[in-house]
């Protein structure tokens, strides 16, 4: 309170009078021990009366005598990972990881579990059930976070996690090195694990150093896209040759943890992209050569998708008034517009294609393209706004192509002759390697599409004998609940008390906000204030270099919000759902993000300025303001606001 910290002193005639406290009187001790041992024990007894939940007290002493005003309950914290009093434990955001910090109901959150069987036996080869379900991951606030205690804690293994983490997130090295000297040690990894971890890694590293130096990068989109496609298929095989509607649920559930199995396949692949990168940095070439050359890669399946939605707005901008008719009437009223059967046509196609695709799809309920095809609509005539010719955006992605090739000679030109195959084939490795990182997701969310139908099939099947009243409930089970449910191993009175009682909670933490790291006690590592940001400027992490100014478009939704072409976007966090208004954004600002995430990749493949990781950016940032954003230096200043 500084030079303003006043006390309030009682007069005998019933006034008040305030008097400005001296430094000595302002640092003194207000309470006696035995006044704060009580206070401490009523906050205690409290808290229980209220059933453990945090209480906000207000209270007072009157001569000597301890006064309860009021308490509520604190809703705004965010909820603990089991017992504080137990081992300290330190858990990381998956759900900051992937770029969609939304809250997640339940059968989302389930379906994780069984996809990422880290500390599972089925790692070991033992196949997946109940009594072995996922140690590693934990829900806390309706989000998934990974608990990432045990590879701290071991000297051996703190190194290349903190490096992964960093990767991500620059500043998780500063927020966990205050965190690290107050874990227990390391607990050994049981040796059955251990071995079973050996088998399931052990070709990782030779199927590398093949993709690194002898296979043909050309085929490494077509060969990773063929073994991700079998496995597919296998998993479609599994669900039709099921019997029946639950055994199509078990077979879903049994079939995410072998999909899993994937992952030594696809590793060398994206291995072989990261390490020819570094070996690139190694052999001396700079940063900025290195964004050039990540540019327009091929094969990238989402940056191939943001093309073919920019397509479609090409054959609106062809097609005389249909935009207008787009805007008023959307899809209904462009089936009665003349001339617009071609778009028609190739707008079915691409929901054919992508229909399983849209915002926050890590989350299994969020509603898909497929679900809802009006939501591209705001993307298409967000496109239009900008004036651009026909093609626009097709001829920028070749000069990025272009340019990448041409900074490779430069690079090839400028190394000693003997080490010039070597560059070349580095840089032939890399681009079309990282091409391929986003080719399991592709393949994932088209899995979750074929899941999305079992589950509502499940809820259909409720709702027809009166179980379920509204479609949506099914988020709100486990999938072995949903299982028995169908089975009527679970009485109707147990499957509705699960899920008002969940519904209830998913509404409170959904007005949560996440941590990016949290420990078991409660305390949340908090990152260091950049002492280099011009005043009043925000920062975050320069997430794809160069610099642009432009007016800001705050968007949320990016299925009810418009982009302009040339606008900078500001959004919460971006994922593939979000990336076609890349094709036509001056540069991008997001909430969370970091070095790796999505959003930032895809922005340097594109070549758009992006600063991510910018807390509360869009609540400080409205439309319509102009900003500048410097990708390099990870700054965002807001030129001019808007009146």
């Amino acid at each position: 309170m500084g030079d303003k910290a006043i006390a309030i002193r009682s007069l005998p005639d019933g006034g008040t009078v305030q008097e400005k406290l001296s430094s000595e009187r302002r640092h003194a001790q207000v309470l006696s021990e035995g006044q704060v041992a009580e206070l401490a024990a009523m906050g205690r007894r409290i808290e229980a009366a209220a059933g453990g939940v945090p209480q906000d007290v207000e209270w007072c002493y009157e001569a000597g005598k301890l006064h309860i005003v009021q308490a509520r309950p604190i809703t705004s914290l965010y909820p603990l990972p089991g017992d504080p009093t137990g081992p300290l434990r330190l858990y990381f955001s998956f759900s900051h990881a992937q770029m969609m910090t939304d809250a997640m109901p339940p059968l989302a959150i389930d379906l994780w579990f069984w996809l990422l069987p880290m500390g599972r036996a089925s790692l070991t080869g033992m196949p997946a059930d109940a009594a072995t379900q996922n140690r590693a991951m934990t829900e806390i606030g309706s989000r998934i976070y990974l608990e990432v205690t045990q590879g701290l804690a071991n000297p051996r293994s703190r190194g290349p996690l903190l490096g992964l983490m960093g990767a991500l997130y620059p500043q998780l090295n500063e927020a966990l090195s205050g965190q690290i000297p107050r874990l227990g040690p390391s607990v050994p990894m049981d040796p059955t694990t251990k071995r079973g971890l050996f088998r399931f890694f052990a070709p990782v590293p030779f199927r590398l150093l093949k993709r690194l130096l002898f296979a043909n990068p050309q085929q490494a989109s077509a060969q990773a896209t063929a073994a991700l496609e079998a496995i597919l298929s296998d998993h479609r095989a599994a669900l039709a040759a099921a019997k029946g509607l639950a055994g199509r649920l078990r077979a879903a559930r049994e079939r995410l943890s072998v999909t899993f199995g994937i992952l030594p396949t696809l590793a060398p692949y994206l291995g072989a992209g990261v390490l020819s990168q570094r070996l690139l940095r190694h052999f001396g070439v700079g940063e900025q050569s290195i964004n050039v050359l990540v540019r327009a890669l091929p094969g990238n399946v989402t940056t191939d998708m943001d093309l073919i939605l920019a397509d479609l707005a090409d054959q609106v901008r062809a097609i005389p008034g249909l935009s207008e008719v787009l805007e008023q009437r959307g899809l209904s009223g462009a089936a009665e517009h003349p001339g617009s059967a071609p778009f028609l046509t190739s707008f079915q196609s691409f929901l054919d294609r992508y229909g399983m695709r849209g915002p926050g799809e890590i989350d299994l309920s969020r509603p898909r393209w497929g679900d809802r095809p009006e939501s591209l609509l705001p993307m298409i005539l967000g496109n239009l706004r900008g004036n651009q010719p026909i093609g626009a955006h097709r001829r920028r992605h070749a000069d990025m192509e272009a340019e990448a090739t041409r900074e490779a000679e430069n690079i090839i030109a400028a190394t000693p002759f003997w080490r010039r195959p070597l560059m070349r084939r580095l840089i032939r490795v890399m681009r079309h390697h990282l091409a391929v990182r986003e080719h399991p997701k592709y393949t994932l969310v088209r899995l979750f599409w074929d899941l999305r139908k079992v589950a509502f099939e499940a809820a259909d099947f409720l709702l027809e004998r009166g179980i379920f009243t509204d479609r949506g409930q099914v988020w709100f089970l486990s999938w072995e609940e949903l299982e028995a449910a169908v089975e009527g191993r679970l009485e109707p009175s147990v499957v509705r008390g699960y899920i008002g009682q969940r519904q209830a909670e998913h509404l409170l933490n959904q007005r949560r906000m996440p941590p990016l790291v949290m420990a078991s006690d409660g305390e949340i590592p908090t990152f260091g204030v950049r002492g280099d940001l011009p005043e009043g400027a925000l920062g975050g992490i320069g997430a794809s270099a160069g610099v642009v100014e432009g007016l800001a478009r705050v968007v949320l939704d990016p299925g009810a919000e418009q982009l302009h072409a040339g606008e900078i976007l500001v959004a919460p966090f971006t994922d593939p759902g979000w990336t076609p208004l890349f094709t036509h954004a001056a540069g991008l600002v997001t909430d969370v993000g970091g070095l790796m995430t999505h959003g930032s990749v895809v922005a340097r493949e594109m070549g758009i300025p992006a600063v991510v990781g910018v807390t509360g950016a869009t609540g400080r940032i409205r439309t319509g303001d102009r900003l500048r954003i410097d990708g390099s230096r990870g700054v965002v200043e807001i030129l001019e606001k808007m009146v």
